[in-house]
């Protein structure tokens, strides 16, 4: 029977001191002498180790933005043997579930299956719920806290006054193009692109015409005490602004480029720069081979506004670019993988002797007969107050907020007249590797797909299982007999029935 540890990292309030608190199922667990760490007790309390849901997408859905569902570790509190726990602190520290075998050599013979942050438990007459979160939670936060604090003493000062006081300053990732900018110094014209050093400023337009460049600033003080010549701008790329020579007539926008090089603006690479961002995230969480991965399969360049919304949502949109999926593997580690057509070797073969119950089948809904990619972002639509000189050609450009390009199969829709159309917002800039998404996703969703809702209780599966991972299912019903390879989209397991649920789609 499956032995199931607890290791969870609390909080001291009196000593201020971070412990670690160990309990078990079964009649508890003692580390040997020789082990590390040695002759430490397993209170045997827990009745359930916990359970969750995770999806690459919405349940039931490919596409969208990676969603996990928690529950909770509960623990038996009847003699009040754990009403200590009101002294510590749990929420936002690390708990970790191993399972293994009773008499087995720890660690090795106790792999980590879970690996979850916390909240503060809830503590009762008779027992203590410890309430646990994906890691995905450590990104529910904005990727930009930093506000202008609006105490310019003009004309010195980038923090703006109070027309500014309060808002959030400008931040992003990649390229953007026809971004408005905020005046932080509204006696010396000075604008800030990014808070933060930026590659290049290689636009800035005033009603839709685009001002001449002068030479870079090389500092600070050379920007606050030099103008730039009347209509011409001045960037100061270290710091992320620009000054103009002349008060313009109407809204300034700016053309602004992050990133050294194209290399290091591909959704990828963006990606890891926001999980790094939350600070609790470092480079050694991160999945590095996933990385150069999607690189490899998408190198295009993309752009990304993340002054307004939270770390998780700046992922999301990324990801969807790309077509890709982000989360946590159970070891707590940062994963991004494109979602692709199952091929190659199974982790695992799955056949009716470890199914539980009858395989649930739902049809991925009809295939999409034309694909429509957006892409290259204007990120300021204007429709009026342009100046008279602004050509027909930018004036149509300015007024849409995306160029779009389209993959479409007519004979699909000639299999299935009700076929679809799939429309997907991008950050990418390029109008080739937009249409080379376009083809893959009329590859991928163009093709009738199924998937499959089965129940396992072999415990013996899953730690060999991971979500995107590909197996390989054989059955007797559904054509299932020579088998068919699919890739997992969906997992649920049950750590106290010793199941687990799985969504397979292919």
């Amino acid at each position: 029977m499956n032995l199931y540890l607890i290791e969870i990292e609390a909080y001291n309030l009196t000593t201020h001191v971070i412990e670690t608190l160990r309990f078990s199922t079964g009649n508890g667990f003692m580390t040997q002498p020789g082990e590390v760490p040695p002759n430490v007790f397993y209170e045997p309390c827990v009745s359930n180790a916990g359970y969750g849901r995770f999806d690459i997408f919405d349940k039931g859905t490919t596409g969208g933005a990676s969603r996990v569902s928690r529950g909770s570790i509960e623990l038996v509190n009847v003699d009040g043997g754990l009403d200590y726990l009101l002294n510590y602190a749990l929420d936002g520290k690390r708990c970790v579930v191993r399972v293994g075998q009773q008499g087995g050599s720890y660690p090795a013979d106790y792999p980590i299956i879970e690996t979850f942050t916390m909240a503060q438990p809830k503590i009762s007459w008779s027992t203590v719920s410890i309430i646990v979160r994906d890691r995905q939670s450590e990104l529910d936060i904005p990727c930009q806290a930093n506000l202008y604090s609006g105490n310019n003493v003009l004309p010195d000062g980038l923090e703006g006054t109070d027309d500014l006081k309060g808002q959030t300053k400008p931040l992003f990732l990649g390229q953007l193009f026809n971004f408005s900018t905020p005046c932080c110094n509204t006696s010396k014209l000075i604008y800030q692109v990014n808070d933060g050093a930026v590659n290049n400023i290689s636009a800035v337009r005033d009603r839709g015409i685009s001002l001449t460049r002068g030479a870079d600033y090389i500092s600070q003080a050379d920007m606050m005490a030099n103008a730039p010549a009347a209509g011409e701008y001045r960037a100061w790329l270290a710091g992320g602004y620009f000054r103009l020579g002349s008060t313009p007539v109407g809204q300034v926008t700016s053309d602004a480029e992050q990133g050294a090089a194209s290399a290091n603006r591909t959704a990828a690479q963006l990606a890891k720069q926001i999980a790094i961002r939350a600070g609790g995230i470092s480079t050694a969480d991160i999945n590095a081979s996933d990385i150069t991965a999607l690189d490899a399969l998408n190198s295009a360049e993309c752009g990304l506004a993340i002054s307004g919304i939270s770390r998780r949502e700046a992922l999301d949109v990324l990801c969807r670019s790309v077509g890709a999926w982000w989360g946590f593997d159970r070891s707590g580690i940062f994963r991004i993988q494109r979602l692709e057509v199952p091929s190659g070797v199974p982790v695992a073969v799955i056949t009716y002797v470890e199914i539980d119950n009858d395989i649930q089948i739902d049809s991925e809904g009809l295939p999409a007969w034309r694909i429509s990619v957006k892409y290259l972002r204007n990120q300021t639509v204007q429709n009026s107050d342009l100046a008279g000189a602004v050509t027909a050609d930018r004036r149509a450009w300015l007024l849409d907020e995306y160029r779009t390009v389209t993959a479409e199969d007519s004979a699909i829709k000639a299999a299935h007249p009700l076929a679809e159309e799939m429309s997907v917002d991008t950050c990418m800039v390029s109008p080739a590797a937009a249409a080379t998404e376009a083809t893959r996703l009329l590859v991928l969703y163009g093709a009738d797909r199924v998937r499959f809702a089965l129940r396992i209780l072999d415990r013996s599966i899953f730690p060999k299982i991971s979500l995107g991972d590909v197996v390989e299912l054989r059955h007797r019903r559904f054509d299932l007999s020579a088998g068919r390879l699919l890739r997992i989209i969906g997992m649920q397991p049950d750590y106290g029935l010793n199941r687990v649920d799985l969504t397979l789609w292919g």
